[in-house]
């Protein structure tokens, strides 16, 4: 059963699903698509259920639909670990076991306002309990990013335009600031709660001061050099949790060979089509694997591409509203080696000129080195 759901989904996504005929929960996202271009399997609330219970295999494009599955299946097991998990504080306590001196602490939003920061040892990171995207979210470096923090939580403006069940307001969770590279794992628990590792990515960054998601890229050097500590990681918790049939996508860092997890997403993988990269190396998207239980082959994956990166990239506006009409896409093309797919959006509403799928040969660094640091405006004529 999959939930579609804002803020977006793939076309490929779309594809996959009008052609496999998976079953897609009549939500008024799902019902505004155009059945005339994406014949799906829509199921409706009356009969959600009975379908669900067929396998129990459910998987959603975006957490804001977590909280349509948890009216659903309001007694589920499935309720239960969503709920659990949702709660950082929660997700911080069951890693405990495995990084014992990691410093966290949970606090109500009359606590947090009463708190000394002189108390903290800076840096900090502050977030909701439950939370979405970075909203809330705040690096503390001094005392004057707390007190502006404390100003924005007393205010809970930005708490309008997410479900209650996204960002949960009522307390807050103050962490370590965790330092290192970033990578991200999609990935699902199999009927036997066993693990089963779809996508590694490395979170590139322009500079230490950069917080975008521009470029993420695979290869088989990462797979080979991080899987089984990401594995082994995945393994440890699941003992406490015993989730079964249950997709994720988790964010690591990672300094000095030591991962430490910052977050876990539930009953997805990486969000905008980022998860799809998979279809470019092993040829099947992750979607399918998870509903049916596909566990890759890794070196018949990699076989032929051992010394490429297979990236995506978000074709960013900085922030302004992107001139789809007047972005030069061949220009932008011209400067790589092998773009797989590039995605134009229909409209501007997401902020980007498009997504690129790409090969990337490692024998050429610089091809990294000009996306990360390239101002796209140059390419709107």
């Amino acid at each position: 059963m999959i939930f579609l759901e804002k803020p977006f989904v793939s076309k490929t996504l779309l594809k996959y699903l009008a052609e496999s005929n998976e079953p897609v929960y009549k939500n008024e996202f799902a019902a505004n698509i155009p059945q005339s271009e994406y014949k799906l399997n829509l199921v409706s609330k009356e009969n959600f259920e009975q379908v669900y219970n067929q396998n129990k295999h459910l998987y959603t494009v975006s957490e804001n639909a977590l909280s349509q599955v948890l009216e659903l299946l309001p007694e589920s097991e499935l309720a239960k670990n969503i709920k659990l998990l949702k709660n950082k504080a929660t997700f911080r306590k069951l890693c405990a076991e495995q990084y014992p001196d990691f410093f966290f602490k949970e606090l109500s939003v009359s606590e947090l306002l009463e708190l000394d920061v002189k108390t903290l040892k800076l840096p900090v990171v502050l977030k909701p309990s439950v939370g979405f995207f970075s909203v809330g979210v705040y690096t503390i470096e001094s005392e004057a990013d707390w007190a502006d923090a404390m100003e924005k939580i007393r205010s809970k403006s930005y708490n309008q335009n997410f479900p209650k069940s996204v960002v949960e307001m009522s307390k807050f969770i103050i962490e370590q600031y965790i330092t290192g590279e970033e990578y991200a794992v999609d990935a699902y628990y199999n009927k036997d709660g066993k693990p089963v590792i779809l996508n590694i990515f490395h979170h590139k960054f322009a500079s230490a001061n950069d917080v975008s998601d521009r470029m993420y890229y695979s290869s088989k050097s990462l797979y080979d050099r991080y899987y089984e500590q990401f594995n082994n990681f995945l393994v440890q918790i699941n003992k406490a949790l015993h989730l079964t049939t249950f997709p994720f996508h988790i964010e690591f860092r990672v300094e000095n060979n030591v991962c430490i997890p910052i977050e876990m997403n539930l009953m997805r993988f990486a969000g905008l089509c980022l998860n799809e990269v998979q279809t470019y190396i092993g040829g099947i998207h992750p979607v399918h694997a998870f509903l049916n239980d596909i566990t890759p082959d890794y070196d018949a994956m990699w076989r032929g591409k051992e010394h490429d990166n297979y990236a995506f990239v978000v074709l960013d506006a900085g922030g302004k509203r992107p001139d789809l009409e007047h972005f030069d896409y061949d220009a932008f093309r011209a400067n790589m080696t092998d773009v797989l797919e590039l995605r134009k959006p229909d409209d501007d509403k997401l902020g980007i000129y498009g997504f690129m799928f790409c090969r990337i040969p490692e024998s050429k660094p610089e091809e990294t080195d000009w996306i990360m640091s390239k101002d796209l405006s140059e390419f709107v004529k």
